[in-house]
């Protein structure tokens, strides 16, 4: 009888380890960020599970106001699309390729995951560091004499936070430099940025964003006194699944590279400069979800 007693207690007392370890390894699950691996022309806080690879298309059509309802508000105009892969190779790993059409720019990089959130909060946010090295692609004629190709070059380094800050709302900042190589005139050659982002989710697959980048030309090698960059402002949608993450968004962007858009960009916020565009995120392969709510 007492042999039994005590089989009962320790039954009982395994019992409510396992379940108080169950329920602590719940709430350790890492939450998924609303924006997917990318936001438009932003890397985030987020990589695949190991062995994804991921294909990329964003798409910027023609201003909204260059012609009116003529070619269906941009739609039908001139457009600039990005296209690559990102492969997941560990845990916190990632290798990325990026080709655009505007400029021929042409983007490798490389992503390390920091920091990933968790339920229970004992890492309260997500963080990834990204690099890359782009070169302009353009012939040679049309950059002229004594162009070589390491002036064809410029440098992106990116650092991601993110924090879900409650089952519908997700934040985001990106810092950013970038170093060009050769500069036009009127120019700068080192700009730092930083950018803010924030998700509202209204269900399990939808969620709508705003974000906003504000660039700073912190340096020069051009002989003519530089023009400062404009802000970057975006508002859009997402529609996320397990394999896919499909972005909709107005923006007065129109390049895709965030050093080329920082470099050129002179229209600031107003009706004339919005272009609409999209993002597409397809991922292939395997791997264990993270929690997402």
């Amino acid at each position: 009888m007492i042999f039994r007693n005590r089989y009962i207690r320790l039954l009982v007392a395994a019992t409510s380890l396992f379940t108080a370890n169950r329920a602590l390894a719940q709430d350790d699950k890492t939450i998924s960020g609303i924006w997917g691996n990318r936001l438009a022309n932003h890397q985030t806080a987020e990589l695949s599970p190991k062995g994804t690879t991921s294909m990329f298309i964003v798409h910027y059509f023609d201003q909204i106001t260059a012609n009116g309802i003529s070619d269906w508000f941009g739609i039908y105009g001139t457009s600039n699309i990005q296209m690559g892969f990102e492969r997941t190779f560990g845990k916190n790993f990632a290798a990325f390729y990026h080709t655009e059409k505007l400029n021929k720019t042409h983007e490798l990089g490389a992503r390390v995951q920091l920091t990933r959130q968790t339920l229970s909060d004992t890492s309260p946010v997500s963080s990834a560091l990204s690099f890359s090295v782009s070169a302009d692609a353009r012939n040679k004629k049309f950059f002229g004499d004594n162009f070589y190709f390491i002036n064809r070059l410029f440098f992106t380094t990116q650092l991601a936070v993110s924090r879900q800050i409650s089952p519908r709302m997700q934040v985001m900042s990106n810092t950013t430099f970038v170093h060009f190589n050769i500069v036009p005139d009127h120019a700068y050659s080192d700009f730092l940025a930083e950018s803010f982002s924030l998700a509202w989710r209204t269900s399990r697959k939808t969620s709508f964003y705003a974000s906003c980048d504000f660039p700073l030309g912190v340096a020069s090698a051009a002989s003519a006194s530089p023009q400062r960059p404009k802000p970057v402002y975006a508002l859009g949608t997402i529609r996320a699944t397990p394999t896919h993450n499909f972005q909709v968004f107005v923006s007065n962007a129109n390049q895709i590279s965030l050093g080329k858009e920082y470099l050129n960009n002179r229209s600031g916020f107003s009706l004339d400069a919005l272009h609409i565009g999209f993002s597409i995120q397809v991922k292939i392969g395997k791997g264990k979800k993270t929690h997402s709510s």
